[in-house]
């Protein structure tokens, strides 16, 4: 397979079995000039070399609107626990990784989900320290799948001391007035991460190098990044010229005062493959951990007086400034993003938005992964960014948490597309896998992790998941006068497919991606691409 980008003439042919721009072409060749689409013809053009692509099914190279490629780089170096499925499965990784690592590293996992386990979990269970007990001595770190909780063992409980005592009971759950082990939202984020090893610049390099060749393979061209001033500083902009797929950075906010100042400083360093659209707050947490802000509480419980709650808002929506945040940074001519999850926080998130005077600059909601009735209506002005495969994923815990009156309100697809709003789609990459297909497959058919189906009556048309992944995910971003379509003078970041999007069937035989092409170069090529049950979505192999 090809994972680099190779050298080609200045003008070049594409051949294809159909064209979406996104919407159908009758044509079947794309020239290529310098990067650029430059035509579409009926007939196979003179005077211009064929490029070495597979023939399929051109789209508009996929875009994910939503992903954090820096952490999800630096991820796959950790212990990947989502395959686990017990509380035993769960302790021999632990206990294998252990007697892997050199005596002074952490053990720093990712991934786990209690609906995964089976038996030694009840339900709604969550790990607490005595399921990191292989460990030892050595501090040990294990994420949630959603990053919003985690799981530590004694050592690192030690390491934090005194340092939890403000936190609430939500934040971390106490066992006769001692921490459990189990750490959420504040308590994971404002006193665990400052303690963890930081990773080199080295291990940055390397994780990105790798999360390059992941998205390359899944055809994704562009990405929406939510990133940390630091980590862009060390890594992307000494790359911004070399990055494929390309980046549109979101700078993660979260403390007060915001400096747009420093984010425009570094928008001007932009290039063609390093962009900068705006700034991301948080007004709740999510749904798995029980910490999204709901308007009713949660139907099930934890065990904990936290499972009772309706979760709580964070950040600017916590203090009264969510309104006054947004437009100090659409004041700077960027793009305001909230992550709302709960019901009640993107209420919070809307009636901020109706304050803030924004102007021409639209807000971005992040995930509005529960809507109430009420707020369907009120989306129309704004962009909603989704993310498929967390519906996937959560349609096995949105009962239990939600209960059957409220489940209307779980990945309204449909209701939301109607509404005028518009919709683009993201991976959320680490937390869940960077693979448009199946995502698209998940919108599509209501296809759930399990196989199962869940709401289809939410479910959207396969143009319409198609243009979430392109154009839509491009104009979600600022990017659609040169992304997300190929029509002339757009890039020619084309994403091939084996068969019609359109008219395959989606539960049973999806598509699959046999090329990423971007500035009109292969960029990757799958294994055996003419040949049928050749292995789908696999990701290249790290680099050694």
């Amino acid at each position: 397979m090809t994972t680099s980008i190779s050298r080609v003439p200045s003008r070049i042919a594409i051949a294809t079995r159909g064209i979406f721009v996104p919407e159908p072409s009758s044509h079947r060749w794309i020239v290529v000039e310098d990067g650029m689409v430059a035509a579409l013809e009926a007939s196979e053009p003179r005077g211009a070399p064929l490029c070495d692509a597979p023939m399929g099914f051109a789209c508009p190279g996929f875009f994910d609107s939503h992903l954090h490629l820096l952490l999800a780089g630096s991820s796959l170096a950790q212990l990947d626990l989502s395959g686990v499925r017990s509380r035993a499965e769960f302790e021999h990784a632990i206990s294998k990784a252990h007697a892997a690592l050199p005596p002074d590293r952490w053990l720093l996992a990712r991934g786990w989900n209690e609906a995964n386990f089976a038996g030694s979990a009840a339900p709604g269970q969550s790990p607490d320290a005595s399921w990191l007990s292989a460990a030892g001595n050595r501090p040990c770190v294990a994420w949630r799948i959603d990053q919003h909780a985690c799981v530590v063992n004694q050592p690192v409980l030690e390491l934090l001391g005194g340092a939890l005592d403000d936190c609430s009971e939500s934040e971390c759950p106490r066992r006769d007035g001692r921490p459990i082990g189990i750490l959420r939202e504040g308590a994971a984020w404002r006193v665990l991460i400052p303690r963890l090893p930081a990773p080199t610049t080295d291990e940055l390099d390397r994780g990105l190098d790798h999360a390059q060749r992941v998205l390359l393979a899944n055809g994704i061209t562009s990405v929406g990044s939510m990133e940390y001033a630091d980590w862009v500083d060390r890594v992307l902009l000494p790359r911004r010229d070399t990055l494929s797929p390309r980046v549109h950075v979101t700078m993660l906010d979260r403390e007060w005062p915001v400096d747009v100042d420093d984010v425009v400083r570094r928008a001007r360093q932009s290039t063609s493959r390093l962009r900068f659209v705006g700034c991301k707050s948080f007004a709740d947490g999510t749904l798995g951990s029980r910490t999204a802000w709901m308007q009713a509480p949660y139907a099930d419980s934890d065990g904990t007086t936290h499972g009772a709650s309706r979760g709580a808002p964070l950040e600017f929506t916590a203090d009264g400034r969510l309104a006054e945040w947004m437009a100090l940074v659409a004041a700077a001519g960027l793009s305001p993003s909230v992550h709302a999850i709960g019901d009640a926080a993107l209420a919070a998130v809307l009636d901020a938005a109706d304050t803030a005077r924004l102007g021409r600059h639209v807000l971005r909601i992040e995930h509005a992964q529960t809507v109430a009735p009420a707020g369907i209506a009120r989306l129309a002005r704004h962009i909603v960014s989704m993310q498929p495969l967390h519906k996937a994923d959560d349609a096995r815990i949105a009962q239990a948490r939600l209960g059957l009156a409220r489940l209307d309100r779980f990945f309204p697809f449909r209701r939301i597309a109607d509404s005028g709003a518009l919709l683009a789609f993201g991976s959320d990459w680490p937390i869940a896998p960077p693979n448009p297909i199946e995502a698209m497959r998940t919108a599509i058919t209501g296809r759930t992790v399990d196989g199962d189906r869940f709401q289809p009556e939410e479910s959207l048309t396969p143009m319409e998941a198609l243009r979430a992944t392109t154009l839509d995910a491009a104009r979600s971003l600022r990017a659609h006068s040169d992304l997300g379509h190929l029509t002339p003078g757009a890039r020619a970041d084309i994403t091939i497919l084996d068969r019609d999007p359109l008219t395959c069937d989606w539960w049973n035989n999806p598509p699959r991606v046999v090329a990423t092409i971007i500035d009109g170069t292969l960029a990757w090529q799958a294994k055996a691409a003419s040949q049928p049950g050749s292995q789908r979505f696999a990701p290249p192999a790290p680099a050694s």
